[in-house]
């Protein structure tokens, strides 16, 4: 009866062997509809890595990247989908729920290009 279960790795690598272990157990086991990669868009280059791992591991449908507030041309959302196929869905740019808006191609070129 559950709708949404959120996992948090509470800041843990990537590079963790077991706590990827235990997030590919939970993802055959529980054959989610959605995976959602959530992480800061100050993160640069690494999150790259996140991403591209996390994908490998358990696959990942969407990007949600944090602190984009703080990212002054946010070019980090370009570099994330071309480098991993996996498309940024939404940006946060607070603390609360109503702070996550919808990526929106055009507004992030007018960031990056000016």
């Amino acid at each position: 009866g559950v709708d949404c279960v959120l996992i948090d790795t509470a800041g843990r690598q990537e590079t963790n062997k077991n706590l990827l272990r235990e997030l590919e157990k939970i993802a055959r086991v529980s054959k989610p509809d959605l995976k959602l990669y959530l992480d800061e868009a100050l993160a640069g280059n690494a999150l790259i890595e996140r991403v591209s791992t996390f994908k490998s591991v358990i696959g990942v449908d969407g990007v949600i990247l944090s602190k984009m507030d703080l990212d002054v041309k946010g070019g980090g959302v370009i570099s994330v989908y071309r480098a991993t196929g996996v498309p940024v869905l939404y940006f946060g740019t607070g603390q609360a729920y109503g702070d996550l808006t919808p990526f929106k191609a055009d507004e992030v070129m007018r960031r990056v290009f000016g």
